[in-house]
Parts: structure tokens; sequence; C-alpha cells
């Protein structure tokens, strides 16, 4: 038998009076602060800026965009005034290739250490940093160790002989082979100078780079701490990070690539351990030590999570299955979506 209303009405004024008294006899808990906020890094909240200097504005007229227009149009970027409303307010700008170069495009590079003259200067970069840090932009520029310009010293040396000092900076072998990139294209392209053959993936234009040369790793260590130190740059975006090392198959003097369309497909194929090991760990030591000079300026615990992560792709490309076929290193994940490695660090 359901109770009448004015018997649910007493119920639930007893109900209440019950809890109400329960509420002011019983200890209330002390309630916890708020957490405290902690800033993150710049590069894991900013908004970043890419520029192409060539065609952003051309500050003398000469039909090519500079280093003088870029700095005269930073407020378009960011004014420096966070309520402002005239500017994208972007926290930093990542500079396309600025170094010397053979094409417009800048990723074939013939000197590291200048900014390319149809830019302007060293000291046109330096003032651009000034102008950007006074406004809260951050500015990173793109780092290209994979390969080189054909047109670059190094090359033109190396493109002698065996007795120049930079000969072991590239790739070279005394037959043309018939191995084929991850397009399709060649690897291997006839010297202009003596009867061999040099290694460059992307076109005979940008000769591979050998990182299991010492003396090369050293000099691009000493690249990247002269722009972070002498022109005040905040850091880099690393360029063709997927195609940097070239591992060696059981036959050693043969170079090896399959599919390495990006660095989350790697080559599937058995190898020796012998000098292609040796190389990944001189690679991985270069790139900690690069890293290093920055720490200052720049979470641990970031680039930590960063090297370990490349570490791990390495350990996964020599511990892969053979490649039975070529559609089977090419074949992609089910819902996987290639990217290139990129590093940017403060």
């Amino acid at each position: 038998m359901f109770p009448s209303p004015f018997d649910r009405r007493a119920l639930v004024a007893a109900v209440l009076s019950l809890s109400i008294a329960a509420g002011c006899t019983g200890t209330r808990k002390t309630p916890r602060p708020p957490a405290p906020v902690v800033a993150r890094p710049w590069w894991q909240e900013g908004v970043c800026y890419e520029v192409f200097v060539r065609s952003f504005y051309d500050s003398d007229g000469d039909g090519i965009g500079d280093l003088k227009g870029l700095t005269a149009r930073l407020d378009y970027i960011n004014d420096g005034n966070p309520p402002s409303k005239k500017s994208l307010g972007a926290s930093c700008i990542w500079l396309m290739p600025i170094d010397k170069a053979s094409s417009y495009h800048g990723y074939d590079v013939i000197d590291y250490y200048h900014v390319d003259p149809q830019y302007g200067t060293d000291d046109d970069f330096r003032a651009l940093v000034a102008e950007a840090h006074r406004r809260g932009i951050h500015v990173i520029v793109d780092f290209v160790p994979n390969h080189s310009s054909s047109d670059n010293p190094w090359f033109r040396s190396a493109l002698r002989g065996p007795g120049s000092p930079y000969r072991d900076w590239y790739r070279w072998s005394n037959t043309a082979k018939s191995e084929k990139g991850p397009w399709g294209q060649e690897l291997w392209h006839k010297s202009a100078v003596r009867d061999e053959y040099y290694y460059g993936l992307f076109w005979h234009g940008m000769p591979d780079l050998n990182y299991e040369t010492p003396a090369l790793m050293q000099e691009m260590l000493n690249v990247t701490r002269y722009w972070l130190a002498e022109m005040h740059a905040d850091g880099f975006r690393f360029d063709a990070i997927p195609y940097l090392v070239e591992v060696a198959s059981s036959t050693p003097t043969e170079l090896t690539r399959c599919c390495g369309t990006s660095a989350r497909r790697f080559a599937r194929r058995r190898r020796a351990r012998s000098r292609s090991a040796r190389c990944r760990t001189r690679i991985r030591g270069f790139w900690r030590r690069t890293i290093q000079i920055s720490w200052t300026r720049t979470s641990h615990s970031e680039l930590r999570s960063r090297l370990s992560m490349l570490r791990e792709r390495v350990r996964r490309r020599a511990s892969s299955k053979p490649c039975l076929k070529r559609t089977d290193c090419c074949r992609p994940r089910a819902g996987h979506r290639s990217s290139p490695i990129t590093i940017m660090f403060g």
C-alpha cells in the first residue's frame, strides 16, 4: 500500500532534517590548495610561423626577399603586445634555409657558417634575432645535415681523389650500382672528374654526407654550436633526418634503403651488426652532444624523450625481419600517417 501525499511530505522533511544535522555535526574536509601552475616551454604551447625569406618581403627592390625586410615586418607576426589584434601573435618563427646555397630553396648548402648574400649579412640575422626577442618571438633555423651542395668546397675537394681531407665526408663506389631510392630514383651518380660514383639520395646536386666519419660529425657539431652561440639562434629544425644514415647490408660495401620514405617505415632487411651498429652508435652520440648544447635553455625531460624515441626507432630498424618484397617494406600500418622527424629545441 502506497503512502498518502501527506506521509510522503513528512518523510522527505525528516530525511532533510537528518541530512542537515549530520552536515552540521560532521567534520569538514580541508580543501586542497590549488596545484601550482607550471609554465610549459614555449615550443610546446606557442605558435611557430614558417618563413620563406625569399618570398616574404624585399627591402631593397632587387626582387628577392631578405632579412632586413623580414625584420621590418616583424610586427605583422607579433608586435609584442598580447592584447593586440593587429598581429598574428606567433611566438616563434622558423626560417627555411638561409645559408649560402646553390638553389633558390636553400636545401643544398655551400657554406654552413654564413647567410646567403641574397638575404643579407650575418649581422642582419643577428639584428633580426634581437628585434624578434624584443617582441617575444623565438627564432629557429632550418639545419640540413643529411647532404651538402655539389658546389660545396668540401665536395669539390673530395672529387679530386683519395688524397683529399674531405674524401671520407662522402660515399664513393668504383662501380655503378643498380640500387634505387625510395621513390625509384638513382642513388649513385657519376663523378664529373674521375671514373667513380658518389651517393646522393635526392639528386646528383645533393651528395649525402657520410656520418661514419668522426671529423664530419665534429664539424657539423661546430656548425650547430656556432649558430647558437655566435648567431644567437634559439634552435633548429633538422631536415631529412630519416635519411641521415645509410645502413650496411650483409655485403659490407653495399648501402641500402628499403622504402625509407619516413622514419616510421624502416627497412625490414637482415643486416650485419658490425659496421652499421658502430655507425648508429656514433650518430646517436653526435645528436646527443648537439642537443646538450642548449640544455641550459630547454627542458631536459623533453629532449630525453625525443632521444629515446630516436633510439627506439633505430632499435626497431636493426631487429626487423627481412624484406621479402618491396611492397612489404612500403605498406603502411593501418591508421598510420607518415611524417618526417622534426626536432626543435630552444
